[in-house]
């Protein structure tokens, strides 16, 4: 008589993260604000067709952004005490990865990125928009850092 094959040892994760609902629907109806009411109206009022292809075009940019992350339901990222698992990397050890909170700058704004990298190496395996995650800022950095300190 055969024996059932060992199921994988079941993982339980402190925390599951995905992409923001709200964020998606602010994206959707801001896309369709720039493709209606900046493409449409700037043909009529400046009489020009390369308004109308340039505004058009940066809707559909941030419309497509919102589509691609609404059809991508479910957590994105699982943190647990064995490690950390996205849909693109599986799961990764802590003994193998990082988890950091970057700041990048530009002329007049301020974004926030949650990076996984390679430990060894230092290169960035995946990177997430803090804005585009529906856990804020403060609970990753909470997260970041407890969960950092369990290997120092």
């Amino acid at each position: 008589m055969k024996k059932p094959p060992k199921k994988p040892k079941q993982i339980s994760y402190k925390y599951e993260i995905g992409y923001s609902q709200g964020r998606i629907v602010v994206d959707v109806v801001i896309g369709l604000f720039f493709i209606i009411v900046f493409g449409i109206s700037s043909k009529w009022w400046m009489g020009n067709v390369w308004w109308l292809i340039i505004w058009i075009a940066i809707g559909t940019f941030i419309l497509w952004g919102a589509i691609k992350r609404a059809k991508n339901q479910g957590p994105q990222i699982k943190i647990s005490y064995a490690g950390i698992w996205t849909k693109k990397t599986g799961l990764l050890s802590w003994h193998r990865i990082s988890l950091q909170i970057r700041q990048f700058t530009t002329y007049r704004s301020v974004s926030y990125s949650l990076v996984i990298s390679n430990r060894v190496s230092g290169i960035e395996l995946i990177s997430f928009n803090t804005g585009d995650l529906d856990m804020n800022l403060v609970e990753l950095r909470k997260i970041a850092s407890e969960f950092s300190s369990t290997l120092a």
